[in-house]
């Protein structure tokens, strides 16, 4: 997530953890696309819901790929929005 929010021209949160995530930029609302759901174990950004009704998210360790998976948004700790750099 750092080198996907670093490319994309925004602020870093300084750490590979994802539940260090629960505290970055600025809150979102649940579900929001573009957003970033943050659960204990894995982040990922927010691409809208899956035909079940679950959030659809693409992130990495996916067998080491970038993968689209769908989670019950009950497994987020945190749902935040990046912020541009300055």
């Amino acid at each position: 997530m750092e080198k996907i929010l670093a490319q994309a021209g925004f602020a870093t949160q300084g750490s590979y953890r994802a539940r260090d995530f629960a505290k970055y930029g600025k809150k979102a609302k649940p579900i929001q696309v573009g957003s970033i759901m943050v659960m204990r174990n894995h982040i990922g950004v927010v691409m809208g819901k899956c035909a079940d009704g679950r959030v659809k998210i693409i992130s990495g360790n996916y067998s080491r790929k970038v993968a689209v998976g769908c989670y019950s948004p009950s497994k987020a700790i945190a749902w935040r929005a990046p912020v541009k750099t300055r």
